[in-house]
């Protein structure tokens, strides 16, 4: 088993997961997400205010797909890779095909 990866939240093949996160203080500079994702799947992340309307140039359009299985993966919106200066902060998973077992 790799490191940190002894609970998860999952989707299926067939759907599209959402997990959101209620609005949570972040003291990082950067995104990271412990993720294995099965062939033709894909995880893509959202940043939202307390309120949880998305942060412009932070929403799951913006987010590059994430994919393959990896420990520490770095999120990264279009040309971003630095959260915003907002420290507290809600997040939006789109699961397909993938499983997330930390941030």
């Amino acid at each position: 088993m790799d490191r940190d990866r002894f609970v998860s939240i999952s989707s299926a093949e067939a759907r599209e997961g959402l997990v959101v996160t209620p609005a949570i203080f972040l003291t990082g500079r950067y995104l990271h997400i412990n993720v294995c994702v099965q062939s033709g799947g894909g995880v893509r992340v959202g940043l939202a205010d307390g309120q949880g309307k998305v942060f412009d140039g932070f929403g799951r359009e913006q987010c590059e797909p994430m994919a393959g299985n990896c420990v520490s993966c770095q999120v990264q919106w279009r040309n971003k890779i630095r959260i915003p200066d907002t420290q507290f902060m809600g997040i939006h998973f789109y699961l397909e095909n993938a499983d997330l077992f930390s941030f």
